[in-house]
């Protein structure tokens, strides 16, 4: 299991904490969902089976 850190602007966080609070799911979960839907029409396909379910933390242990 890889991490990564990055900046974004306050304005983005809020947003993101909001999104999180009204879908109850976590930052990591909203994050990898949209790391997996990524494509490049005809180069890069969106992943669909992603090898750790959306539910669980970093081990694969359901939350």
């Amino acid at each position: 299991m890889k991490q990564i850190s990055l900046r974004i602007s306050d304005l983005e966080k809020e947003h993101l904490d909001r999104y999180c609070e009204i879908t109850e799911r976590s930052q990591t979960d909203v994050l990898r969902q949209y790391i997996r839907s990524l494509a490049v029409s005809g180069l890069l396909n969106p992943i669909n089976n992603p090898a750790i379910p959306p539910d669980s933390d970093p081990t694969g242990k359901k939350l």
